[in-house]
């Protein structure tokens, strides 16, 4: 079976999404306000949780697997990022979106945010 590398490609992710491997980064539960942009319809949504690679996003629309989209979202202390993604599964109104390679200054500042908050997440976990 194919295996991602940190650093895999497009091509190589595409592969292992369809081959139903899930990642491996560390994923958060999130409510980030985010607005999804394809071509020229705009909707408000919330990213529920949030890796490095994608983001679990509910929207009032039913999206169709494969389409592809702008995705500017808040990230607390950090301001507005955006990157394009691509609609990877649906499932109860909520969809799996898989980020379209972002640069390598986005892909650091996402997970430094994940990270951050699973340190926050600890401590209040090992104070209780």
């Amino acid at each position: 079976m194919h295996t991602l590398s940190p650093g895999g490609n497009v091509h190589q992710r595409s592969i292992a999404l369809r081959l139903g491997e899930r990642s491996v980064t560390p994923r958060i539960p999130t409510r980030l306000s985010a607005r999804c942009i394809r071509a020229e319809r705009r909707s408000i949504g919330a990213a529920l949780s949030l890796s490095k690679g994608g983001c679990l996003l509910r929207t009032g629309e039913a999206p169709r697997e494969g389409t592809r989209l702008d995705l500017p979202f808040a990230l607390p202390d950090c301001g507005v990022v955006s990157t394009r993604a691509g609609w990877r599964n649906v499932r109860s109104g909520d969809a799996g979106l898989a980020f379209d390679a972002p640069p390598a200054d986005l892909r650091h500042t996402i997970a430094h945010f994940v990270t951050c908050e699973l340190a926050r997440e600890g401590a209040r976990t090992a104070a209780c």
